[in-house]
């Protein structure tokens, strides 16, 4: 079997993850991780026994594919150097800081034939995939993700930071052309927002409300969708589903 040569870049607290979990795969050698931080690069790269790389660059002719797992701010500098070196990515969300970074990194993808995949992990929670079995043609989606203060992921708000995800989801569900956003959002620690509320109206008549929150008392992951077949709602931290049907 031929090994697939990754690496990871980033080694922060998502990147450790990453590392850990690739290095533990039979079908991966993971060559080497990439982080300007000499603590975190060599502590990694010690615990999985690989190369401790100070540049993306430094990967060009060693790997196959790279999870990059940098700052998003970092995103765009990172994937088109090694996409235009023939290296297929997995980008944790979100694609980029900006819409400009995104298209740029999508179409740079499609020019060159690389995978650009992007860590919208949900979307694979089992609990989110029997209630979306479950749902059927959903008129009404709502979403709450809250999460205490991490002091992680300031460079983005909470929308890139968590809300994603829910906009993700309601995405998955093929809710038509978006037709307007309504929303409200704090910022309480002197950054970028976070906590919002929003509610998203597609050109179908459906509706996604959304709030999300890093600065809650407590973790809370809990999508509700409704249609004429019933409520379904999950729990996508519990994994536990609750159906209400005729």
């Amino acid at each position: 079997m031929n090994r697939l040569r990754l690496a990871v870049v980033g080694c922060g607290h998502l990147g450790t993850i990453h590392a850990r979990l690739l290095a533990g795969r039979d079908d991966v050698d993971l060559v080497a991780v990439v982080d300007p931080t000499a603590e975190a690069r060599d502590r990694v790269a010690a615990a999985h026994g690989c190369q401790p790389l100070v540049e993306p660059r430094e990967l060009i002719g060693l790997i196959d594919a790279a999870v990059v797992a940098a700052p998003t701010g970092l995103h765009a500098a990172v994937v088109l150097p090694l996409l235009e070196a023939g290296i297929d990515m997995l980008v944790e969300k979100p694609l980029a800081s900006t819409l400009e970074d995104a298209r740029g990194i999508a179409a740079a993808a499609r020019r060159l034939g690389r995978v650009v995949s992007v860590g919208h992990v949900e979307r694979f929670n089992p609990a989110w995939q029997r209630a979306a079995e479950r749902a059927g043609e959903v008129t009404f989606f709502e979403a709450r993700r809250l999460a205490p203060f991490t002091f992680r992921s300031l460079d983005v708000g909470v929308i890139h930071d968590l809300m994603i995800h829910d906009i993700d989801l309601v995405l998955s569900l093929s809710p038509g052309r978006l037709e307007r956003v309504d929303a409200r959002g704090l910022v309480a620690t002197g950054g970028h927002e976070d906590a919002v509320r929003a509610r998203l109206v597609f050109e179908t008549g459906f509706v996604a409300d959304l709030v999300a929150s890093r600065i809650s008392p407590r973790a809370e992951r809990i999508v509700s969708m409704w249609s004429e077949g019933g409520a379904v709602s999950a729990d996508l931290t519990t994994k536990a589903v609750e159906v209400i049907a005729p």
